[in-house]
């Protein structure tokens, strides 16, 4: 201690001393009075400081605890009157019957997020109500459809098997099954492609087509099929002959499809009257096709609905079909980025027209 305290002016150090909690602290100075070394020794126990010390400890510890425990209540009562428009709403959402999907939820006045997506939910709900109306729609006319040729096939055969004798009433019989067979297989076809279609994506391979090819290639098809039938090809200044280089970025057996599903319905309509394709550009790089006819024309009413699958126009009378081809034909121009638009009028015919943007290969 002495050998401390001789090194420094001032020499500081604590003890611990019996009954005291705390060390007691203490300080030696060193000075000499008339040439003799002296040691003032001073030490001291704070007490006061040390009680403030364990006041103030207790103090930050309980005053710590009661401010967590207020923040921790506050909280839940902020979050509680924050989130209850929006466990209201989770409520409401719960509550819709999959069976059911013409409720809708209640429509907030104000103009916060839980009535926006209130908003856009409703929305979706009506989405998905008309999907599923479409579906049962489609469902209930397909099963509808395809039992009507193949009760009349199953009675055509089973009459046939008990009277008939000879081989021509047996031929007879065989080409009415046949017959309703094939309108069977047809429409089995059809909806099959309206499923695969559906169910396309990215994956479909895309290669520059040169539509007025196409086109033209269609029209021979239909030539060969029916020589008396007739086509007025008339293409604009702006889309010529010549300008053999104007492709657009698709698939040909699809594109063939969807313009075929149009022509077949002019000819279909109009009994076999002359059909005009007019091919020019709608834009600097949008071509137009419009396939006219002279037909019986789509009523006003139906031209909203006929895209839909299995729907007809009220005038289709004894004409056969199932309300497939313009669904197809939609399906196809969108997968394309294009889109198609119809004007008719009844008796006077109908215009189809497609619209669909050119390739630019740089």
């Amino acid at each position: 201690f002495f050998q401390n305290i001789d090194t420094k002016e001032e020499y500081r150090f604590h003890y611990k001393t019996a009954g005291d909690q705390h060390e007691k602290d203490g300080l030696v100075i060193t000075f000499f009075n008339e040439g003799v070394k002296k040691y003032a020794v001073i030490t001291a126990y704070n007490q006061d400081g040390f009680e403030m010390l364990y006041s103030l400890k207790s103090i930050l510890i309980y005053g710590n605890v009661i401010l967590i425990f207020l923040i921790a209540i506050s909280g839940y009562l902020l979050s509680y009157v924050a989130l209850k428009p929006l466990n209201k709403l989770v409520h409401e959402i719960e509550a819709i019957n999959p069976n059911n999907l013409n409720v809708k939820l209640i429509e907030r006045k104000n103009n916060n997020e839980v009535a926006i997506v209130a908003s856009s939910f409703n929305g979706l709900l009506s989405k998905i109500n008309a999907l599923v109306e479409n579906q049962r729609s489609f469902i209930s006319y397909a099963s509808h459809e395809l039992r009507t040729p193949l009760a009349a096939i199953s009675g055509i055969l089973e009459t046939s098997v008990k009277y008939d004798k000879d081989i021509e009433d047996i031929k007879s019989s065989s080409e009415q099954a046949y017959k309703e067979l094939s309108k069977v297989v047809f429409l089995t076809n059809e909806l099959l492609q309206l499923s695969k279609i559906e169910s396309i994506d990215s994956q479909i391979k895309f290669v520059p087509v040169n539509l007025l090819e196409l086109v033209i290639d269609i029209i021979d098809i239909y030539k060969n099929r029916d020589k008396n039938q007739e086509f007025d090809l008339f293409i604009s200044d702006g889309y010529t002959i010549e300008s053999n280089d104007i492709t657009i970025l698709g698939n040909e057996d699809l594109l063939k499809t969807a313009i075929s599903n149009i022509i077949d319905n002019a000819i279909k309509y109009s009994d076999g009257k002359k059909i005009f394709l007019r091919m020019e550009m709608n834009t600097d790089e949008e071509i137009k096709m419009s396939i006219i006819d002279k037909g019986i024309g789509i009523e006003s009413m139906d031209i909203d609905i006929i895209y839909n699958p299995m729907t007809r126009g009220i005038n289709t009378g004894a004409k056969e079909g199932y309300g497939l081809g313009l669904t197809l034909t939609k399906k196809i121009i969108e997968i394309h980025k294009g889109r198609i638009e119809i004007k008719s009028k009844p008796q006077h015919g109908t215009e189809a027209s497609i619209f669909l943007l050119t390739h630019n290969p740089s």
